[in-house]
């Protein structure tokens, strides 16, 4: 998982092949601060998927991260490939690199 450079936005990468781009809550209400996360406190989290690319890679992905401009993705896989998509959601949805 890894977070935007402006922390609006969450990319994860799993077993089924597929990477989610998702709304990291931004202007959800926030709960109080607590030392340590807790289940309650991770249930107030508002987050909502707005883009997934199926089969990003034949195999698992192990890893995402967005480019420094946060423009780029780039993922890898367990089948040893990396690939890389423009971070706008509509181009992840319809890309097929």
């Amino acid at each position: 998982m890894a977070f935007s450079p402006d922390g609006k936005t969450i990319l994860s990468g799993s077993e089924d092949e597929a990477i989610k781009v998702w709304d990291a809550g931004v202007g959800a209400p926030n709960p109080a601060p607590v030392p340590k996360l807790s289940v309650p406190t991770l249930a107030t989290a508002s987050l909502e998927l707005k883009a997934e690319k199926q089969d990003a890679h034949i195999g698992d992905v192990n890893s995402v991260a967005f480019s420094p401009d946060g423009k780029t993705i780039v993922a890898g896989s367990y089948n040893w490939t990396l690939k890389v998509w423009d971070a706008g959601v509509s181009a992840l949805a319809s890309s097929s690199p």
